[in-house]
């Protein structure tokens, strides 16, 4: 019987161990998931009707510095229009690229998300303090997601400017809810290569008949 109890006990103990072992999720503040980590945000226990729903988000791309500005341009950021972009000295651009998929939303209406999307997406510094928003770029047309039905897929790209010393800034989708679902911006060689469609400059350079200084958004900007 004695035996029996102690194979029980280690069995236990080692049970624990292994439970104790298991990765946990990534998504989280202190996992944050890459490129093409696809992350479930679940809202149906938010204080807010219309934070509500459930989504599918996959980090595609991110690009900081020269090649950001590029793409920035592209967009139109620097179309007449608008106020001056004030870059400080120890400043720099950064674009990220989400594809959204709203999976779940108990309203009859569709989600609306293309007002407040840049509120959403925050981005905090790896000191972990939020940056302030890119409040001189309004939206031309279009923005990163428009209003959103159950089972509809939207790809685009949120700006920001970060300090060119903060090499680990991470983004955190809806931070309200659940302490919201965190994306690292920070890439390696092996992100790099899960980089199935670079942002490039062409996304928006290549817009066929489109008049870029109207059909494209400057802050919020659809990748096409």
């Amino acid at each position: 019987m004695r035996k029996t109890s102690a194979v029980c006990v280690l069995l236990a103990v080692l049970a624990a161990a292994l439970s104790g072992c298991t990765p946990k999720e990534y998504g989280t503040q202190k996992m944050p998931a890459g490129i093409s980590q696809t992350v479930i945000y679940d809202g149906t226990s938010a204080s807010k009707e219309e934070n509500r729903f459930k989504a599918e988000i996959t980090l595609q791309d991110v690009v900081r510095g020269t090649d950001a500005e590029d793409i920035f341009a592209a967009a139109g950021g620097y179309a007449s229009y608008h106020e001056p972009l004030e870059l400080g000295d120890d400043q720099e651009l950064l674009v990220a690229r989400f594809t959204f998929t709203l999976t779940d939303w108990p309203g009859d209406s569709p989600v609306e998300l293309g007002q407040r999307d840049v509120n959403m997406f925050k981005l905090i510094s790896e000191d972990g303090n939020p940056y302030d928003y890119f409040l001189q770029r309004r939206f031309v047309k279009g923005n990163l997601f428009g209003d959103a039905s159950v089972g509809s897929t939207q790809t685009g790209c949120l700006f920001y400017l970060v300090d060119e010393e903060d090499e680990k800034p991470n983004i955190v989708f809806m931070p309200s809810v659940n302490e919201g679902v965190w994306f690292k911006t920070s890439l390696t060689g092996s992100d790099r290569k899960l980089v199935a469609d670079p942002v490039m400059v062409s996304d928006w350079l290549n817009a066929g008949e489109k008049d870029i200084a109207f059909s494209m958004g400057t802050f919020n900007t659809p990748c096409l």
